[in-house]
Parts: structure tokens; C-alpha cells; sequence
């Protein structure tokens, strides 16, 4: 019965993000869940990162799977993009109509890590007109969280939520610097 039920909600899941239907009448709209190779289809990696969905229950939230990246060298932003190359139903389309985003964090190393979220809207050209926010993620399991209202860019003007081209989730550690990510979400408060 168990089985039975994970699939239909899976269905559902799938037939939701295949359409976008239903969206705004949601709490809660999973952006990606990192379950499988195919949740990868169309995010951008860095090239300074190893990537992989990871099955260790101990390191999944939700669902099957998570996913695992791994700075290959010192300083370096790793990390993955969801823009214009990305699937309609993954693009940052519609995320006006909800409060926060969230994600999963799982840092598997012993020291803080810095996780930036980068939000470009149509007008972002530069790094002083998109948003970066930047979160001191402690070693272990936590939830970052992201007010989407009344976000500014790095010059003070306001960022349109409504008319984001780019999101890019990314952290800078040190070589081998492993931090796992699941259930990245848009919610309603």
C-alpha cells in the first residue's frame, strides 16, 4: 500500500511540474527533489564541482535521492544554475506568487560554509544588479530559507521577482568541500 501510494504521489508530482498547473493555489511547489539523474536535465554545474544524486538515507531528506557536489579546488564557486537552457517547468517562472525559497543543506564537512543564492532578473547585467544572498550553512543538516518579498539587488534597487531570468545556487570552500543538496522549494507562508 506503501508503494501504491509513493507512485501516485509521484504522478501527481510529475503531472503538476509537467504543467504548472496549480501552482498558485499551493503552499508548497518542489523546484526539485535531486532523485534521479533525470532531475539533473538541463541545470548548469560549474565547472570548479563534481556533481552526483546521492541514495544514503542518512543525506536524503525527501524522496530517493539528493545531490551531492564537491569543490574540486580552493575557493572556487561550486555549484548549478536554473536558466533559459532549463525545462519551462523548472524555469524561475511564477516564483512571485510564493514567500520563500527553500532548500535542503546537508555540509559534510567539519567548518562553515558560505552558500550564495544569486537571483538575475531581465535587468540584471552585472553583479551590482542582481540579488546575492549569502548564508553561513554550520556542519551537518539545516534549511536555508530566502524571502522572495521586497528582495533587493546589490545596488539597492528592487529585484522583480516576477521577471526572474536566472537563479544560481552555489557555495566556496576548499578543495574536497562536500555539501549535499535536497527538496529545493518554493512556499507560502
Amino acid at each position: 500500500m506503501r508503494i501504491l501510494g509513493s507512485c501516485v504521489l509521484a504522478l501527481a508530482l510529475v503531472a503538476l511540474l509537467s504543467t504548472g498547473v496549480g501552482a498558485q493555489d499551493e503552499k508548497t511547489k518542489l523546484l526539485c527533489g535531486f532523485n534521479s539523474d533525470a532531475d539533473l536535465e538541463g541545470l548548469g554545474f560549474t565547472d570548479e564541482c563534481d556533481h552526483a544524486i546521492v541514495k544514503d538515507k542518512e543525506l536524503v531528506t525527501e524522496g530517493d535521492g539528493a545531490l551531492k557536489i564537491t569543490a574540486k579546488k580552493d575557493e572556487a564557486a561550486a555549484g548549478f544554475d536554473i536558466g533559459p537552457a532549463m525545462p519551462r517547468e523548472k524555469r524561475p517562472i511564477g516564483w512571485e506568487k510564493f514567500d520563500t525559497l527553500s532548500v535542503d543543506v546537508n555540509n559534510l564537512s567539519k567548518e562553515n560554509v558560505n552558500v550564495t543564492l544569486r537571483f538575475d532578473d531581465i535587468n540584471s547585467k552585472s553583479y551590482q544588479t542582481r540579488a546575492n544572498i549569502t548564508k553561513s550553512v554550520a556542519a551537518g543538516k539545516s534549511t536555508v530559507k530566502v524571502s522572495l518579498k521586497d528582495m533587493k539587488k546589490d545596488n539597492g534597487d528592487a529585484l522583480d521577482v516576477s521577471k526572474l531570468k536566472r537563479f544560481v545556487l552555489f557555495f566556496v570552500g576548499k578543495a574536497s568541500t562536500e555539501v549535499v543538496f535536497d527538496n529545493l522549494r518554493l512556499e507560502k507562508e
